[in-house]
């Protein structure tokens, strides 16, 4: 391992605890109406077993566990670029009924005005990010999914939940509020930090390194670009000349 992979090697502690939503016990019941238990009884032999190994996996990180809720959500599988085939969740229902989170993603315009002079660029990928954050257990119930073999819920928060991006930018934000539009920006698990000098940059570089330590979060290295003068953030190719499309 390399002193960058050393330095960059976060701890496992997860902090702060996501809500859905605060719901009364009328929408409770309307939930049971609305939502109820569904499931989806074309998966194939591959999606079952890819469903296994998703089942088995997560119940042993504890991300999921097994539930008795009244209401459920089916489950379908997306293929990703790579032709695996992602789990998810069809929360869609459940996101008709949740009160929204309007909690604010990064403005590109006001990024780049804020790195404007900068010549170094750093951007971090955070490893496994929306796992950091645990699901409130007044909240886990919502989150039940059905599958051939029994019902599970999300301890930690689930993918297509409608404030799951929300959420989390308020918890990469409350990391890094003291240095937030000054040298570093978040948007959701892509961080970027903008420097003038090279003096700047090892200093702006080890103060996010240490709070991102501090909240237990881990960078992958191969997809992130460090000490560079171009790189991508928000689907843009962002670099210390401006700004252009991604190819």
């Amino acid at each position: 391992m390399s002193e960058l992979d050393k330095q960059l090697a976060g701890s496992k502690d997860d902090i702060y605890l996501s809500q859905i939503s605060e719901i009364t016990e009328d929408e409770r019941k309307e939930l049971r109406t609305k939502v109820p238990r569904e499931f989806h009884d074309f998966l194939d032999v591959f999606d079952k077993k890819a469903a296994e190994e998703y089942l088995e996996e997560n119940l042993w990180k504890g991300f999921i566990t097994p539930s008795n809720a009244p209401y459920t959500s089916p489950i379908l599988f997306a293929q990703k670029s790579n032709g695996d085939l992602q789990f998810c969740i069809d929360y869609q229902k459940l996101n008709a009924l949740t009160k929204k989170d309007w909690y604010l993603l990064p403005l590109i315009d006001e990024t780049l005005a804020q790195m404007s002079g900068c010549k170094f660029i750093t951007k971090f990928d955070i490893i496994a990010a929306f796992n950091k954050l645990h699901m409130d257990p007044g909240s886990e119930d919502l989150t039940t999914f059905i599958t051939s073999i029994g019902l599970y819920k999300n301890c930690v928060l689930p993918f297509r939940l409608t404030n799951r991006p929300a959420s989390y930018q308020h918890y990469m934000n409350k990391i890094l509020l003291p240095y937030l539009n000054d040298f570093v920006q978040a948007y959701l698990y892509d961080i970027i930090i903008y420097s003038k000098t090279r003096k700047e940059y090892t200093q702006h570089f080890q103060t996010v390194l240490e709070k991102l330590h501090e909240a237990g979060l881990q960078v992958d290295t191969k997809k992130s670009g460090f000490f560079v003068q171009e790189t991508t953030f928000l689907g843009l190719v962002v670099s210390t000349e401006g700004l252009k499309m991604a190819p």
